[in-house]
């Protein structure tokens, strides 16, 4: 309960009121690893990168959690958001030790590689997730923007074509329509 009013402050924009909300569900619940998981998520979203970031990884070892690879990439995605791009890889190839089809982990890393102007690397992981995963959004904006990047108009203007043809309302569909390619 006092997770979800955590959550409901923070989208009210009320962080004091999320702040406590969440910590009184953390202590009350402090055996209970999906409730560390979204605190661990806002401590992140508040910029207490270490903090959550501890937390994700405590998360991830607790036996009673059944997706330790999900707390894996939160944690990749944490430190990300700060800057710490080397640990955050370390965490999404972690994560893919650990599940190697998860398609959150394969493209948090390409994005990430993308990032670092290495395509062809961010490529293999696009494309290895649209091998093992039904197609998203997200994959197929990475694979527009890498392709783009790689200078194959073609295959940048496939991914353009299946954004629009299976995702019309998606950011990443209105991204593209209005020509904002990051």
């Amino acid at each position: 309960m006092q997770a979800t009013a955590g959550l409901v402050y923070e989208q009210l924009q009320d962080m004091p009121k999320a702040e406590h909300a969440f910590a009184a569900a953390e202590r009350i619940g402090r055996k209970d690893p999906t409730i560390q998981n979204s605190y661990a998520g806002f401590l992140c979203r508040t910029h207490k990168v270490a903090e959550g970031e501890k937390l994700f990884l405590k998360v991830s070892r607790d036996p009673l959690y059944l997706t330790p690879e999900v707390a894996i990439v939160n944690a990749g995605v944490c430190v990300h958001s700060a800057g710490d791009n080397i640990t955050a890889e370390k965490y999404f190839r972690q994560a893919l030790t650990v599940h190697p089809n998860m398609g959150e982990a394969l493209l948090q890393l390409g994005n990430l590689l993308l990032e670092r102007d290495d395509a062809s690397q961010a490529l293999v992981y696009v494309l290895r997730d649209l091998q093992l995963n039904p197609p998203s959004a997200d994959a197929l904006w990475l694979g527009f923007r890498t392709e783009r990047k790689l200078g194959d108009e073609e295959a940048a203007a496939g991914y353009a074509r299946r954004l629009k043809t299976d995702f019309p309302a998606s950011d990443q569909a209105r991204m593209l329509e209005s020509g904002v390619v990051q």
